[in-house]
């Protein structure tokens, strides 16, 4: 069962209610928030986080941790397919082979230069109504990247919630896996459990964004196959003589 370190009596410290206020950044591993640590510390100076008492889970932190890693590979295949229609959008809008508008797709890392070449290229390359029907998809991929971003770059973490009894005695200590991106300085969002929402998925919320990942790589694909190009036409010589 997993446990956290905390000093005798610290929940007695703590709001009333259901509150959520401790952070793991490994599996099976649960330590105290920066936030709390310092809360810890400013109460008494006596307190000594190595040698308090655990304080224990009623039962394992849900969901399985098989369903966490279950949901996160799911959202890397479906990011695979992004990755993989922005490809075909390439090699359309370039009118060049497969080979080279994955290797153009796979070259430029960073999303705001492939936004930008893809814009730029739709505005030179398509008729009014694809270019808008561009914008939009590109739009939805920024908002998509956004969201990949936080997955990607966040942690598996633990939200303990305290319940207690109407006489305010604890029932059950609980804990719930959340995918975290929290801001480097927790103050920002400890205590405030709406602010702290925008910086946690939880896994039924990257299963939802696996589908509508899915759904707009396909989205994008079927766009590639169906957009008519302009014809290009090269500039004429200019004599200066």
């Amino acid at each position: 069962m997993a446990e956290a370190r905390f000093p005798r009596g610290l929940l007695d410290f703590l709001p009333l209610g259901s509150p959520s206020f401790i952070s793991s950044w490994s599996l099976g591993s649960i330590r105290p928030s920066a936030a709390i640590r310092r809360l810890v510390f400013s109460i008494s100076d006596c307190f000594v986080m190595v040698t308090a008492p655990p304080i224990k889970l009623t039962a394992p932190p849900e969901p399985h941790e098989e369903e966490c890693d279950k949901a996160l590979g799911a959202f890397l295949r479906a990011w695979d397919q992004i990755q993989h229609s922005i490809g075909e959008l390439l090699t359309r809008l370039t009118e060049s082979n497969p080979t080279g508008g994955s290797i153009l797709a796979e070259s430029i890392w960073d999303w705001r230069t492939q936004r930008t070449i893809i814009e730029a290229l739709g505005h030179e390359r398509l008729k009014g109504a694809d270019y808008q029907t561009l914008c939009d998809l590109t739009e939805q991929l920024h908002k998509a990247n956004t969201r990949r971003n936080s997955i990607i770059h966040g942690k598996w973490t633990v939200i303990i919630n305290v319940h207690r009894d109407d006489e305010k005695k604890i029932r059950a200590i609980t804990g719930k896996w959340v995918r975290a991106d929290w801001p480097a300085d927790m103050t920002e969002v400890f205590g405030d459990k709406e602010a702290r929402k925008e910086h946690e998925l939880n896994v039924q919320q990257i299963i939802n964004i696996t589908k509508s990942t899915r759904t707009l790589a396909r989205q994008i694909s079927a766009f590639a196959k169906t957009i008519s190009l302009k014809p290009y036409v090269p500039p004429k010589p200019l004599d200066i003589s």
